[in-house]
C-alpha cells in the first residue's frame, strides 16, 4: 500500500496534456547542515539518557505552472540523521529518512481535472502517549497518505455548476499498531450561484472504507464500512473581506459485520481577510463531522478554532483551538484545548529572529487521565550572503499528567548552516 511522491509526479506529467514549458519550472536545491543537542532523547522523568545529534539534509522544491492546464508543488527532503551515543536509532537509509509532500492539478479535457497529493512525513502514533516537537524516536511512525480525485465540472446554465467525482485514498503507516486502509468515494455536487454574492450547494457522496486485516490489532474496532452523506452548503461573500459560509447535513454509516451509526454533521466559519498593508488574517470555525482513525476506528470530532495573522515585517500568529474526539466503537473520548502563539522580524538586513510557544489541555476519558503539555522555542538566523544562512536555535518540551510516568521535560540546542543552489 506503500507509495511514493515520484509516482504522483510521474503519472501527473503523464496524464497531463500540456505541452512542456521548462521556461516556466522553478527549482531551488539546498543542503543544511545541523548540530543538536537533546538532553532527553527518550522522554523520560528519571534517568535521562542525552545525545549530540548530527542531521544532513539535502532538499529540492519544485514548482512547475505553464498555463492553466497544469499546477505542480513538490518539497522532497532527505533527514539523514547520526547520533553520537545511539547508532541503532541511526536514520541513514531513505525510507526512514524521507520527507515528501506533493500536490498537483490537471486538467487534461475540457471540464475534466485530476487532483492528486502524496505526502510522506512521521507522525505520533497515539496523542495519549508522550511525543515531543524534535523528537524522532519515541511515539512516532514513518506515513504515506496519497490522494486522488478525477472529476468534472459541468457549468449546466451561467448561474449553475454540476460536479460529479470520484476520489481515492490510501493511508500506509510503518507500525504494528495502525491499520493501513484505503477508501473509494464517489461524489455528487449542484451549486447554484445567485447574484455573485451567495452561492448554495447541494451535495452527496458515498464512501467506503476497507482496512487492512491485521490479526495482531483488535478487528473489533475497526470495521470495513459504507456511508452515505447527504448535505447543504451555503457561502456568503458580505464584502470584499469577509465571506460566511456554513454546511449541515447528516451521515449514515453502514458497518459490515456490527450495529449502523448515523448522525447530523455541521461547520461554520467566518473569514476576514484585511486589504490593508499589514496583511491581517481572521478566521473562524466551528464544526462536527465523522472521520477514519487508524487506532481506534471512526470516530465523531468536534472542533472550534480561531486563527489570526497580521504583520508584514513584525508577523504575529496565534491559533487558540477546542477539539472533541468521540470514538463510534469503543469506549474512549478525547478532549484538547490548546493556543499556538508565533512571532517574528528581521533585526537587520541580515539578521532575523523569531519565537514560538504552544500550550494544551488534554483530558482522556474514560480514566479522567488530565495532561498539560506545552513547549516554546526560537531561532536567530543570520544571513551571510545571497547563498548561505547560519542559525542557532532552541527548544523546550514539557508534559505534566496525573501519570508521573509519564512526564518528562525536554531541551533540545542546536546550530545549523544553510545553502541555496
Amino acid at each position: 500500500m506503500k507509495k511514493t511522491v515520484f509516482f504522483c509526479l510521474l503519472t501527473f506529467v503523464l496524464v497531463s496534456a500540456s505541452t512542456p514549458s521548462f521556461a516556466k519550472i522553478e527549482v531551488v536545491p539546498t543542503l543544511s547542515l545541523r548540530e543538536e543537542y537533546n538532553d532527553n532523547i527518550f522522554l523520560t522523568r528519571e534517568n535521562k539518557e542525552d545525545d549530540f545529534i548530527t542531521t544532513i539534509i539535502p532538499a529540492v522544491s519544485l514548482r512547475y505552472s505553464p498555463n492553466k492546464l497544469l499546477d505542480l508543488d513538490l518539497d522532497y527532503k532527505l533527514n539523514f540523521r547520526f547520533y553520537g551515543s545511539h547508532n541503532e536509532f541511526n536514520d541513514d537509509n531513505l525510507r526512514d529518512s524521507q520527507n515528501a509532500y506533493f500536490l498537483a492539478r490537471s486538467r487534461p479535457l475540457n471540464y475534466l481535472y485530476i487532483d492528486a497529493s502524496d505526502t510522506y512525513r512521521r507522525v505520533p502514533v497515539d496523542v495519549r502517549r508522550r511525543f515531543a516537537e524534535g523528537n524522532e524516536i519515541v511515539n512516532v511512525t514513518e506515513s504515506n497518505v496519497f490522494f486522488i480525485s478525477p472529476y468534472i465540472q459541468y457549468p449546466v446554465t451561467p448561474s449553475i455548476l454540476s460536479t460529479i467525482g470520484y476520489e481515492y485514498d490510501n493511508k500506509w503507516f510503518n507500525s504494528a499498531e495502525l491499520r493501513d486502509s484505503e477508501s473509494h468515494a464517489a461524489f455528487l455536487t449542484m451549486g447554484k450561484t445567485f447574484q455573485s454574492k451567495l452561492n448554495v450547494d447541494l451535495k452527496y457522496r458515498y464512501y467506503k472504507y476497507l482496512a487492512e486485516p491485521a490479526e495482531e490489532l483488535d478487528a473489533g474496532v475497526i470495521k470495513d464500512y459504507d456511508s452515505h452523506r447527504g448535505s447543504v452548503l451555503l457561502a456568503y461573500q458580505a464584502s470584499r473581506d469577509v465571506k460566511v459560509e456554513g454546511e449541515v447535513g447528516e451521515s449514515r454509516i453502514d458497518f459490515e459485520s456490527a450495529e449502523d451509526s448515523k448522525g447530523a454533521f455541521w461547520k461554520v466559519g467566518v473569514d476576514y481577510g484585511s486589504g490593508s498593508a499589514d496583511g491581517t488574517l481572521l478566521g473562524l470555525s466551528y464544526g462536527s463531522s465523522f472521520r477514519d482513525s487508524p487506532l481506534s476506528g471512526v470516530y465523531r470530532s468536534r472542533r472550534a478554532e480561531v486563527s489570526f495573522r497580521t504583520g508584514r515585517v513584525l508577523a504575529l500568529m496565534i491559533n487558540p483551538y477546542y477539539s472533541k474526539d468521540k470514538f463510534i466503537r469503543t469506549d474512549r473520548t478525547d478532549r484538547i484545548t490548546g493556543v499556538k502563539l508565533s512571532i517574528s522580524r528581521p533585526l537587520t538586513e541580515k539578521l532575523s529572529v523569531s519565537l514560538n510557544g504552544d500550550y494544551e489541555r488534554q483530558k482522556f476519558l474514560p480514566g479522567q487521565e488530565s495532561v498539560d503539555k506545552y513547549g516554546a522555542g526560537g531561532d536567530l538566523n543570520y544571513k551571510l550572503n545571497k547563498f548561505v544562512t547560519t542559525g542557532l536555535g532552541y527548544r523546550y518540551n514539557n508534559r505534566d499528567s496525573d501519570d508521573v510516568e509519564g512526564d518528562f521535560d525536554n531541551n533540545i540546542v542546536w546550530l545549523l548552516a544553510k545553502a541555496v543552489f
